[in-house]
């Protein structure tokens, strides 16, 4: 479960429109990326 959560969290972030690389690239992170591409979505969007 945990992998494919991180691989649905990975392909979204690299195939999404409109975000940083620097969200793209923390997507791919292990562990940690998901939660740190969430927040930088989240900050992204109110821009």
């Amino acid at each position: 479960m945990h992998g494919a959560l991180y691989l649905a969290v990975a392909v979204i972030a690299v195939l999404a429109r409109g975000l940083l690389r620097r969200t793209r690239w923390q997507a791919l992170v292990p562990v940690l990326g998901g939660v740190l591409t969430l927040v930088n979505v989240r900050r992204e969007a109110r821009r």
